[in-house]
């Protein structure tokens, strides 16, 4: 009798050994009550009362249950007042909207006062984007209306100078040499409004094209397209010896082009240099490059500025 308890015992205690952990032990979500770290799916448990399950630290995603700021990968838990718990503020805010953290913002920039929010780096600013300082323009230049703290940074117009695209209001800047002004997008100039090339200017009922009056800088005219004693001027290439490389055009075929001398190739309407890239923007205004990676798309030429290829 004796030797029959002892073995039911010993199977007993074999089941038991033999009995896996159960499945749920430590597969605990974030917020689930728990009291030891193996108990949670991120192996870290805050004990306290009301607490749970917690994201080991700079690991917790936006929404995500937290009790301390250090949780999670913005730095910021948001609590309710008088409370240990809560969830993990948002991140990758764009411009304007309300922030408490630097790292809550597209821009790794916060202005944390009261009706203010992510804002620009310093110098970063485009026209028209949300800004609360001077500083964080390109511009210089923070508009704010009269007791508020927000505005906008203020775009240089049309026919201003500026040195990259942000600056202009109307996001494009010709800063190739002998320009550096802003300049319309295409098709929207305006008559009379600075212009480098004649898709610039707008077209309606009327021609539209872009008159040079200095260089690569001129102004959108309009003509009806009977009227050739108005037509496109095209601005000549220069050769080596000072001279123009472009045939006078006549008011009955303001496109005339005589042959090109020896050395040279057509490029529109214009003669340029054999081994130079024509850098097609239209019959009254193509442009020479130097090599074809700085031609876009076949219709316009781009310039080496710096640190910008800028696109025109």
């Amino acid at each position: 009798m004796a030797q029959r308890v002892m073995l039911v015992w010993l199977l007993a205690v074999g089941l038991a050994v033999a009995r896996p952990t159960p499945s749920w032990a430590a597969q605990k979500a974030l917020g689930q009550a728990c009291t030891t770290h193996q108990e949670c799916q991120s192996l870290r448990c805050d004990n306290r009362p009301a607490a749970g399950c917690v994201p080991q630290d700079g690991t917790g995603n936006s929404g995500g249950f937290c009790t301390t700021h250090q949780q999670c990968r913005t730095g910021l838990c948001v609590l309710a007042s008088g409370k240990y718990t809560g969830v993990c503020s948002g991140g990758n805010r764009p411009l304007g909207q309300a922030c408490t953290t630097h790292q809550e913002c597209q821009s790794l920039r916060c202005d944390n006062r009261p009706g203010a929010g992510c804002v620009a780096q310093d110098g970063k600013g485009d026209a028209d984007q949300f800004c609360t300082t001077h500083q964080q323009c390109r511009n210089g230049v923070c508009t704010l209306a009269s007791g508020k703290i927000t505005g906008q940074c203020k775009g240089r117009l049309v026919g201003e100078t500026c040195s990259v695209q942000g600056e202009c209001s109307s996001g494009r800047c010709d800063n190739r040499p002998g320009a550096g002004y802003c300049v319309p997008q295409d098709g929207t100039g305006k008559t009379s409004e600075l212009c480098t090339t004649n898709e610039q200017c707008k077209k309606s009922e009327l021609v539209a094209y872009c008159h040079f009056f200095n260089g690569i800088l001129g102004h959108c005219r309009t003509q009806y397209p009977s009227d050739a004693g108005h037509a496109p001027v095209v601005l000549p290439m220069m050769s080596s010896s000072g001279g123009s490389n472009q045939p006078a055009a006549t008011s009955s075929n303001p496109g005339q082009q005589s042959k090109c001398s020896s050395g040279q190739t057509l490029c529109g309407n214009q003669c340029i240099q054999s081994g130079q890239v024509c850098c097609y923007q239209g019959f009254d205004n193509a442009y020479p490059c130097s090599s074809s990676a700085h031609c876009c798309n076949n219709r316009c030429c781009c310039s080496n500025t710096g640190q910008v290829m800028a696109c025109f």
